[in-house]
């Protein structure tokens, strides 16, 4: 797993140093050179403007996966803190949020998106929102149901009865054996959150003209396929290699849960 979180790191911080020595604006149109081939100045090449796609790229990343793990975070601590509460309360806590679960996950995903765009208008917030909107469900049912294995295991009882706050109970004993199976979850969720905001920005329905955005660029460039396929490549494989990666590492974090390493919570209660 250690390896996975090292080359994540280096990902993000060359992709930081790669925008920090950028040469080229993104957003520079140079009409005399619409669709130039890859060259020494632009690796890449350029677009039907004749923007550096390599600037665009980098930049676009920036906005891509930043807007994707930024909304993904927020649905990973929402749907956390209420399914931890719910199997901690139990009772009608724990009833209230199966029967919410149900009923919103019966709702398709991309419906919920539409509707929140069409209230909040195109722009990358709504983008956020829309995702946040349902895809806090799958962390609530994750952690209601790890939680709720975990109050019956033998360490958390006796915490229990030393008379520890539910703060700190929460805090020091249950989250940390349930954090590796939901950070595994959050990067296996990934992948489906930046298709999610790339397809609807492909839809016309995120960040407008000029920014540079993987899904608004590679709805740009489709149409140039045949012609000038690094214009809609370069985004759409970027999209493909970045929801791999993490899907991955989100494997790479989940084996040791399931393989032969070190006992997870999942394990001291089946032994139980």
């Amino acid at each position: 797993m250690r390896r996975w979180v090292v080359a994540a790191g280096a990902l993000v911080v060359l992709g930081f140093l790669a925008w920090w020595t950028l040469t080229h604006d993104p957003d520079a149109v140079d009409l005399t050179r619409r669709f130039a081939g890859p060259s020494r100045e632009s690796p890449l090449g350029t677009d039907e403007l004749g923007r550096d796609l390599l600037s665009r790229l980098v930049v676009g990343g920036i906005i891509t996966i930043g807007a994707a793990s930024l909304a993904l975070l927020a649905t990973a601590l929402i749907g956390t803190a209420l399914g931890t509460f719910a199997a901690w309360r139990g009772g009608s806590a724990g009833s209230a949020l199966a029967l919410a679960t149900d009923s919103l996950v019966a709702v398709p995903e991309i419906v919920v998106a539409l509707i929140t765009v069409s209230i909040l208008g195109t722009n990358l917030f709504a983008l956020m929102v829309a995702v946040i909107a349902t895809g806090w469900l799958p962390f609530a049912r994750l952690s209601f149901e790890i939680v709720g294995r975990l109050l019956g295991t033998d360490y958390a009882v006796a915490a229990q009865m030393t008379g520890v706050g539910p703060a700190r109970f929460i805090g020091r004993t249950l989250l940390p054996n349930a954090a590796r199976p939901l950070v595994a979850h959050a990067f296996l969720r990934f992948p489906g959150k930046l298709l999610l905001l790339s397809g609807l920005s492909f839809l016309g329905l995120g960040p407008q003209p000029p920014t540079a955005e993987w899904g608004a660029m590679l709805a740009r460039g489709v149409d140039e396929l045949e012609r000038h396929p690094l214009v809609p490549l370069v985004p759409g494989v970027a999209i493909v290699v970045t929801g791999y990666a993490a899907a991955s590492l989100g494997l790479a974090i989940e084996g040791p849960i399931a393989g032969t390493g070190a006992p997870s919570p999942d394990r001291r209660v089946s032994a139980r």
